[in-house]
């Protein structure tokens, strides 16, 4: 079995192994992030297009153009942040929740706050960037900006040990952990594909049942929001624990 394929297995498997504690930790970010949505969406909107069915540079024009969306933006951020700072303690610090209410750690919280801004700042700059060149130079060329973004996207998992090193209060620089992940820089690519294909599937699970029933798009929108979340949390925390803390994959 192929290490982006071990890496991805082993993320799933830490979701499936602790849900008793993925539901304690994610829950209620979870239906926060679920009203938000259902308060500030625009009327006519399905309420899990916010989640599947649009790209995060969407998101973002949108939140530029509406209060609502911007406003709902921010709830996403502070939930995912919430969610992933506690699922990064629990698994790498055994940190067990208590109750059903996860601790706000305000002083790491903000430091992956940080960590997180820094990615994605990087992300906007380097995509618009793109989008320039490509309007310009290239005459709008679709396969520029594909491959470009995919470029990106693989930067940015190659240094993402930052955050979860920041919700562990450890300072990480960037290129720390783009060294740290040379080890997997082949596995990164397959678990970019997975990522990819498990979105897509969802999307259409959702998709197909809500057209037979809304009721039953709408919670299979909760439950995978949720599981997904995780998930990607845990594909994070995987990375940092073999790279950075040499931890087993077993």
């Amino acid at each position: 079995m192929t290490l982006g394929l071990r890496i991805f297995l082993h993320a799933l498997r830490m979701v499936w192994t602790n849900r008793a504690m993925a539901l304690r930790i994610g829950l209620l970010p979870a239906l926060l992030m679920i009203v938000a949505t259902v308060v500030l969406r625009e009327p006519g909107t399905p309420i899990w297009t916010m989640g599947h069915a649009q790209t995060f540079l969407v998101v973002l024009i949108n939140a530029f153009q509406s209060e609502n969306a911007f406003l709902l933006m921010l709830v996403w951020a502070f939930a995912s942040v919430w969610t992933f700072v506690n699922w990064h303690r629990f698994i790498l610090l055994a940190e067990y929740p208590k109750g059903w209410f996860p601790p706000v750690h305000k002083d790491v919280g903000l430091a992956y706050v940080i960590a997180a801004t820094k990615l994605i700042g990087f992300w906007l700059v380097s995509i618009f960037i793109l989008i320039f060149v490509a309007a310009i130079a290239l005459r709008g060329s679709g396969w520029v900006l594909l491959l470009g973004n995919v470029i990106l996207i693989y930067i940015i998992l190659r240094v993402s040990p930052t955050l979860p090193a920041a919700a562990l209060g450890v300072k990480m620089g960037a290129m720390e952990a783009f060294v740290s992940t040379q080890m997997v820089s082949g596995a990164i690519l397959l678990i970019m594909a997975t990522r990819y294909g498990v979105d897509r599937a969802v999307q259409l699970v959702v998709e197909g049942a809500a057209d037979v029933n809304e009721g039953l798009g709408l919670i299979l929108w909760v439950g995978l929001t949720l599981f997904l979340s995780l998930v990607n949390a845990s594909i994070l925390t995987t990375l940092y624990g073999y790279c950075v803390q040499g931890r087993s994959l077993a």
